[in-house]
C-alpha cells in the first residue's frame, strides 16, 4: 500500500499496526514511515519523531573515508548533495504541509510533478 489520496484514518492506524510489527522498526527509514500516518492523524509528537527519525536516516547517507578518524561538523556534512536532496525534500514538504491542513490535499501536492 503506498501514499494515495484515499487513504481512510482507518487504514492509516492499520498501516501503522502493520509497521509497528516489523522487526526493523528502529531502522530510521522504516521508524520515519511508521511515524509518518500516525502524525497524519493529529499527533504532533509523532510528527515530530517522524521528522527526527528521516533526518537520521539522511545523514546516515554521510561518505566517510577510511582515513577519517573524527565526525566532520553537520554543516559540512548536510553540504553533501545527497543529504542536501533529502533535506531539501523534506524543506519543502514541510512547507507545504504548513499550508495544508487537509492530509488528502498535502499528500496530492507532493505527488504531483
Amino acid at each position: 500500500m503506498g501514499w494515495d489520496r484515499d487513504v481512510k484514518a482507518s487504514e492509516r492506524r492499520l498501516l501503522a499496526s502493520d509497521l509497528e510489527r516489523r522487526p526493523d522498526l528502529d531502522d530510521d527509514v522504516v521508524a520515519a514511515t511508521f511515524y509518518a500516518p500516525r502524525a497524519s492523524l493529529g499527533s504532533l509528537e509523532e510528527a515530530w519523531w517522524a521528522v527526527a527519525r528521516f533526518i537520521d536516516a539522511a545523514f546516515d547517507h554521510a561518505q566517510y573515508d577510511q582515513r577519517e578518524t573524527t565526525f566532520r561538523s553537520l554543516d559540512q556534512d548536510a553540504a553533501q548533495p545527497g543529504i542536501r536532496r533529502e533535506l531539501d525534500w523534506l524543506d519543502q514538504t514541510l512547507t507545504i504541509a504548513e499550508s495544508s491542513a487537509d492530509p488528502l490535499e498535502l499528500a496530492s501536492q507532493l505527488r504531483a510533478p
